[in-house]
């Protein structure tokens, strides 16, 4: 007697899920929009009005992502996500008009229950917009419990050093997690981190410019080592950038103008894109050719057999594709 074997998980069907996309995120504006217009031709107490229908917007999101459901497909995955994301702003512009927060405490009260509020979402939801939004909350709340007593506002510049100093060590901090895998999905947690750190930087460097440059130089060059180690294509091209700023920052701040200076960072530019242009052609298989063959752009792309795997070893299967969040 032989054993039945398990049926196959039906795949959804990608026309009606790309139906089902459409008409989620159309209602989704349509219902915002709505909602808006009817609030400004109403009347009554608008602190009222606010509250109630704030807190109504963050159920109806939360119901509706939950409703999606776990395991839906990808895309249908991404809509949960969106809503839980507009079901933690509706619930943070509840929060403020039901506090109506005036000092630090008040306004660090709202955006650490909002916080935790979409941490709740992201345990439920491990996606890369509830780990935006739990992480920009987070940060948000330490940055006003550091940075809220000096802000200046009324007797010149404020100080930001204790904000710069904040979004610097969360984003090195958050960057790590992410690179050490423990936090989900550790992908978007790196470029995330990247992008809060060298904010960060950018406000350290208010008082000096050329310690930040530095800092910003040093940083996207550790930040490109250890993308590439993970051969990390959104981690490098973030790190790459920083290269760019940093290097503009500190020839700006170095005062590199007229012809002398000017014609030695050229050529300190030219070496070094030399050095790696000249790395990039030794470096794989080779000898490459530099054009290759001329080829029309146009019309279906021609599909390169696999190589031919060797006598005793199986034939080399190609992955399936990743359909998946790519950040994730």
């Amino acid at each position: 007697m032989e054993l039945a074997s398990p049926a196959a998980p039906a795949t959804a069907d990608p026309q009606k899920v790309s139906l089902l996309e459409i008409l989620g995120y159309c209602g989704i504006a349509a219902g915002l929009f709505g909602t808006f217009a009817a609030l400004e031709e109403s009347g009554g107490d608008p602190r009222t009005t606010v509250i109630v229908t704030s807190l109504a917007l963050a159920v109806v999101f939360l119901v509706a992502g939950a409703l999606i459901g776990v395991g839906a497909p990808d895309r249908l995955a991404r809509l949960r996500s969106v809503c839980w994301f507009a079901s933690v702003v509706a619930f943070t512009a509840f929060l403020a008009s039901a506090i109506e927060p005036s000092d630090r405490g008040g306004f660090a009260l709202v955006t650490g229950l909002a916080a935790l509020y979409g941490l709740v979402l992201w345990a439920l939801s491990p996606r890369v917009l509830q780990q935006l939004t739990f992480f920009t909350l987070a940060i948000v709340t330490v940055l006003i419990l550091v940075a809220f007593p000096d802000l200046g506002l009324a007797f010149g510049e404020p100080n930001v050093n204790g904000a710069g100093f904040t979004l610097w060590l969360g984003g090195a901090a958050w960057f790590a997690l992410g690179f050490l895998g423990l936090v989900r999905p550790p992908r978007p947690a790196m470029v995330i981190g990247m992008v809060s750190w060298l904010q960060g930087c950018s406000l350290l460097g208010r008082d000096s410019e050329e310690a930040a440059a530095i800092v910003i130089l040093a940083g996207a060059v550790a930040f490109l080592f250890l993308g590439g180690s993970r051969g990390d294509r959104a981690v490098t091209g973030v790190a790459v950038v920083g290269l760019l700023i940093g290097t503009f920052a500190l020839l700006t701040t170095l005062g590199v103008e007229g012809t002398g200076p000017g014609l030695v960072t050229l050529f300190v530019g030219v070496v070094l894109l030399g050095v790696g242009i000249w790395s990039a052609r030794t470096t794989g298989p080779g000898p490459r050719a530099a054009f290759g063959t001329l080829s029309s752009p146009f019309g279906r792309a021609k599909e390169t057999p696999p190589p031919a795997a060797p006598q005793g070893e199986p034939p080399q299967v190609p992955p399936p594709p990743d359909d998946g969040d790519p950040l994730d």
